[in-house]
C-alpha cells in the first residue's frame, strides 16, 4: 500500500492501467495493410483520410470491339456484365467502434476525356464437351440495366467494406477513378478522392 492510500483505492487503480494496457489503441494512424501501387494518402487525425490516385498510367487499349484497360496493378475487381474498370483497394484496420464513410469527393481530370464504348467484364466459362474434353469460352455480356442507362457508372466511384478477421475489423477502400456514361459512349478520369471516415462507438 502506498502511504496514505487505502490497499482498495491501489487495486482500482492498478486494474485500470491494465485494462487501460489491453485496450486497443486509440490514437495515431490506423495501421496500412494493403495498398496497390497506384495509390497514395495521408491521414489528418485518425479520421480524415486523403488519397489520390494515379490514373495517369492507365493504359487504355482500342479495338473495333471497344475500349478496355490494361491494368495489373489494380487489385480489386467488378461484377460481371458492368463495364470493366480499374479499382484500387486500400486496406486498413480500424478503431474500436462502426466506421462509417461519412463523405467522400472525388475530383474529375478535365483533360482526360474517351470517347468510345467501353466493354463490359471478360468472363471465362468452362463447358464440357464430353468426358475427356472441355472448352474454356470467353465472353462479355453488358449488364442492360447499366449499358441502357442514362447514368453514368459506378454512381459511387468510393466503395467501403467491412471484414471481421481474427478479431479484427478490417476495413477494405475501393476507388473507381474511372466512371462510364452509357448513353452517351464516353469515359471520364478522377485524380484525386478525399474521403472522411468516422467511428461510432
Amino acid at each position: 500500500m502506498v502511504q496514505g492510500v487505502p490497499r482498495s483505492v491501489c487495486w482500482v487503480i492498478a486494474l485500470f492501467g491494465l485494462l487501460l494496457a489491453r485496450a486497443p489503441a486509440c490514437h495515431g494512424e490506423p495501421r496500412i495493410l494493403h495498398a496497390d501501387p497506384a495509390l497514395s494518402w495521408t491521414w489528418s487525425g485518425t479520421t480524415q483520410l486523403t488519397v489520390q490516385v494515379r490514373s495517369s498510367g492507365l493504359i487504355t487499349n482500342r479495338t473495333e470491339a471497344g475500349l478496355w484497360f490494361s491494368h495489373p496493378q489494380a487489385g480489386g475487381r467488378v461484377d460481371d456484365g458492368a463495364p470493366e474498370v480499374p479499382v484500387f483497394v486500400l486496406m486498413f484496420e480500424a478503431y474500436t467502434g462502426t466506421p462509417k464513410l461519412e463523405s467522400h469527393t472525388a475530383i474529375p481530370d478535365a483533360g482526360r476525356v474517351l470517347p468510345g464504348y467501353l466493354l463490359p467484364v471478360e468472363v471465362e466459362t468452362i463447358r464440357s464437351v464430353d468426358d475427356l474434353k472441355t472448352v474454356r469460352e470467353k465472353r462479355r455480356d453488358p449488364d442492360p440495366a447499366i449499358y441502357q442507362s442514362s447514368t453514368p457508372w459506378p454512381e459511387q466511384p468510393v466503395q467501403i467494406n467491412e471484414a471481421i478477421m481474427m478479431r479484427r475489423r478490417i476495413l477494405r477502400l475501393a476507388f473507381l477513378p474511372v466512371r462510364y456514361n452509357p448513353k452517351e459512349q464516353v469515359v471520364q478520369f478522377f485524380d484525386d478522392f478525399s474521403v472522411t471516415l468516422r467511428f461510432d462507438p
